[in-house]
């Protein structure tokens, strides 16, 4: 026990691990990563990409884009980790063709964010050929 007048008297030290992860960087889709399940598809129709996306703290969220030129056609963020880890994962998205739209070549692209809310922006990962 300490008497008065002791004063400070080390015994040790500790270290503290855990707490919040350092996020240094913005989660990334890596360039050349994708593959579009199917080469052509009918209005209508949904399609299947994948990608790989890398985080220091790692992926929480992903989903992808599709464009006809400049046109949204269809976007969502229900993307499913498929394999790896979150920090170091590839991501599966399905999205369909509404019927609404015409024939051409569409442009696919992904997306993921992290835990305090960094994003990648829209990465394109392919391109999809869409028939009448």
């Amino acid at each position: 026990a300490l008497s008065k007048g002791s004063g400070y008297v080390p015994v040790g030290t500790i270290v503290v691990t855990g707490g919040s992860p350092v996020d240094s960087q913005n989660p990334v889709v890596v360039a050349g990563s994708g593959v579009v399940q199917q080469g052509t598809v009918a209005v209508g129709q949904s399609i299947t990409f994948t990608f790989r996306a890398t985080d220091d703290i790692g992926v929480t969220s992903a989903g992808g884009i599709i464009y006809n030129g400049s046109q949204l056609v269809n976007q969502g963020g229900n993307a499913t980790r498929v394999s790896g880890t979150a920090s170091d994962g590839v991501w599966s998205v399905t999205l369909s063709i509404p019927d609404a739209n015409s024939a051409g070549t569409y442009t696919i692209s992904g997306y993921v964010q992290d835990a305090l809310s960094k994003g990648s922006g829209y990465v394109p990962v392919g391109t999809i050929v869409v028939t009448d």
